[in-house]
Formats: C-alpha cells, structure tokens, sequence
C-alpha cells in the first residue's frame, strides 16, 4: 500500500505542474490590447494621425511605426504626446511628421501584442522610369536623382539652382541619401531618404518628399561611368 500510495502522489505532483504550465502558456492569458484610429483609419496627407490604444490590463511598454516592414518611430515614453496615457489604461495618439504611405502600428505591453493598418495619402499608385546615372567620373550622366521629378541631374544643374528636389546621390557604387552629398547645394536643400541595401544592385528607398519603392541597376559599364538604373516608385497624391 505504501508504493501505491507515493505513486499516486507523484502522478498528482505531475498532473498539477503540468496544468500550470499550460495555463501560463495559453494566449488567453496575454494582455488585450485594442488599437483605434479616427477617421477609419485613412488621414489626408501632412494630416496628424490620430486614435487611441487601450491596455488596461497592463501598461504598454513600447510602440513601433513600421512603413514597409521598416520601422520608422519607436515609442518607449508615453508621459507626453506622441502617445500619452491617461486613465484606465487608455492612450492617446497624435503623431505627425509621416509621409504619405501605408503603415502599421504595433502596440506591446510585457505580454501582449497587437496591431493596426493606416494609410497617410489617398490611395498610391504605382509606377516606374529609367534613370542614368553616374559617379564622379561620368561625363554623360548626373549623380544627382530626384525622386518627385523624376528625372537626374548633373552637377551643373544642381549649381544652377535646380536640385532643390534632389534626394538621393549616387556615388558610382552605391545610392545614398542627399544629406551625404558632397555637393552642398544637395546636401542643404533639405531633402532627405532612407535607404537600404536590399541585395546585389537593388535597393529600398523612403524620401522626405513622401516616396517609397526601390532602385535596381540593370547595367552598367564600371564605377563612375554611365549606369542605367530602373526606378520603381510608390507615388503619394501629396507629391505628384
């Protein structure tokens, strides 16, 4: 009887750890986080994004801004807009600065997630031109592109007061954005972009002008001479 007796109360010892383990890992048991925007969710372009997030199980922890899978702002702080938290675990959002562009914002608490589409802009369309473009010792190409214009200039333009649009510089080698120039009338004009090397001679860009989309070379004759380069852009209403 003694044996069966210490069998029976390890088997229960057992039963019982493993319900709890199980219990701690069932989702039903993550914070719930709820994401609201205004307006639907659609905002008009230089417009302030706004809405609200509710968490009040838990206090959130960090909130992420990702534009084509890339993350744009993170948000640790939420005793001041962009996002500050009120009462019963409600938080308020203003935020601005966005181009236009289809967004997700992502919500975490330490143990809950959630997320949300926006869009800043009307609708975007898609479309594409052919660049040539050139380093430092091109003589037949501009290093200079300009996204919203859609067209490359040559140092001569840029001196002639016509890179204002420039966003994205091109070394011979490598895109990158205008604030890198070397150039100081493109390097001052303002304008800027995110670019990252996507994988051999393809690139994704962002711009300060409210362009996304990437950058392939589809030939070229050597560093610093000519180089063809297909541009695909995801156009927002507010550049056209």
């Amino acid at each position: 009887m003694k044996k069966v007796f210490n069998l029976s109360v390890i088997l229960a010892v057992l039963i019982a750890a493993f319900s709890f383990t199980s219990c701690s890992d069932d989702d039903d048991d993550a914070a719930q986080i709820t994401i609201t925007f205004n307006q639907n969710g659609k905002f008009a372009s230089g417009d302030d994004v706004t809405g609200k997030i509710v968490s009040a199980e838990e206090d959130l922890t960090k909130v992420v801004i990702l534009l084509n899978g890339n993350a744009v702002k993170t948000i640790t702080k939420f005793n001041s807009l962009p996002i500050l938290k009120g009462d019963n675990g409600v938080y308020t959002m203003v935020i601005d600065g966005l181009v236009d562009g289809s967004y997700t914002l992502r919500a975490e608490s330490k143990t809950g997630e959630s997320s949300a589409a926006f869009t800043v802009g009307s609708a975007v369309n898609y479309t594409s031109f052919t660049a040539v473009v050139g380093g430092s010792e091109a003589t037949t190409a501009g290093s200079f592109l300009s996204i919203q214009d859609g067209k490359v200039y040559k140092t001569a333009d840029v001196n002639a007061g016509k890179g204002e649009n420039v966003e994205i510089v091109f070394d011979g080698i490598e895109f990158k954005s205008a604030t890198l120039s070397t150039n100081s009338n493109v390097s001052g004009n303002g304008q800027w972009a995110q670019i990252q090397l996507l994988g051999d001679n393809h690139w994704g860009y962002m711009t300060s002008t409210g362009f996304q989309g990437d950058i392939t070379i589809t030939s070229t004759t050597g560093s610093g001479n000519a180089t063809v380069a297909n541009i695909t852009v995801n156009k927002g209403a507010s550049a056209e």
